[in-house]
């Protein structure tokens, strides 16, 4: 590890706030924490939040056998001001595909305010729905879309989001202490906004890897494929994007990753059998991970 500890400190130098950094293969963790790092305090993961929401999608559409092509708002029974709006799909809200008017990110900038005016409105599904749609499905990332499919999660199974994603995937996870954010209707954000200690953070990394945690079933073999799924092309600096998870390579071993806005990443290689993840505060410059990564795989 004295590899990755060189590369992570002279990150931390230039004031890049890596806290810690966690590897995990062959079901063993190696766990290093830095400066500042405090086991006990919930720590937020932003858009890793995603993924937890599609794992969540991906659970309840296999239990109640529908079809993810199947328009969202035929078991949401809400009704959009954009009349294009009313064919899309589960699918494409989970794979940002939506082709809804969205500038959140410009090579992981934001790029202009419809974020914080998501944030800040009083009836965010209105505010996301008054916008453009384009007349084809196009990829454009929208953590508003990703806060919708909370909203579907809760009108096919009768009850509040965190409960259902508490049962489906905290629960196998043994993770007993999260903190979510809430929108205007109380609802908790779908897109972001959950916080979790570092020592449960590190439990996403053999589910995504295998679906397990520990002895436990959480993805069965189809459902896991179903994730793993590249649905989207290139996009931003990586070679593709689906369920949450964004897929690129590191020296030529491709990588299957869940990313936080703020330094938190989760990296799974499957030719390798290795999963990596951070926690920190790296804002606005990125790429630091993927530079230790270059280093230490």
């Amino acid at each position: 590890m004295t590899k990755v500890l060189q590369a992570i400190e002279r990150q931390n130098q230039r004031g890049k706030q890596i806290k810690l950094y966690a590897k995990y293969q062959a079901g063993k963790y190696d766990v290093i924490t830095f400066g500042g790092y405090d086991k006990t305090t919930l720590l937020p993961i932003f858009s890793i939040t995603k993924f937890i929401t599609c794992c969540t999608v991906l659970k309840v559409a296999k239990q109640k056998r529908i079809d993810l092509d199947t328009p969202i708002f035929k078991h949401w029974h809400y009704n959009p001001s954009n009349v294009r709006a009313k064919n899309l799909t589960i699918s494409q809200f989970a794979n940002m595909t939506t082709g809804i008017d969205w500038q959140e990110i410009d090579t992981f900038y934001q790029a202009d305010n419809c974020f914080n005016q998501f944030l800040k409105s009083h009836d965010p599904m209105r505010f996301l729905f008054n916008r453009e749609i384009a007349d084809k499905p196009i990829f454009t990332y929208n953590s508003a879309v990703s806060h919708a499919l909370s909203y579907w999660v809760e009108a096919v199974t009768g009850q509040r989001f965190e409960m259902t994603v508490n049962q489906l995937i905290f629960e196998p996870l043994a993770i007993e202490n999260y903190q979510w954010q809430r929108d205007a209707s109380g609802r908790v954000y779908g897109g972001h906004g959950l916080a979790l200690k570092g020592d449960d953070f590190i439990k996403l990394m053999p589910l995504l890897a295998t679906g397990r945690y520990q002895n436990k079933l959480v993805f069965d073999a189809s459902l896991l494929r179903q994730l793993h799924h590249k649905v989207v092309g290139q996009t931003a600096e990586y070679n593709g994007y689906g369920h949450g998870l964004w897929h690129g390579k590191i020296k030529n071993a491709p990588f299957i990753g869940a990313f936080g806005n703020a330094g938190q990443r989760i990296y799974y290689f499957p030719s390798l059998g290795q999963s990596h993840a951070f926690l920190g505060n790296t804002k606005p410059e990125f790429g630091i991970q993927e530079s230790i990564l270059n280093k230490i795989i």
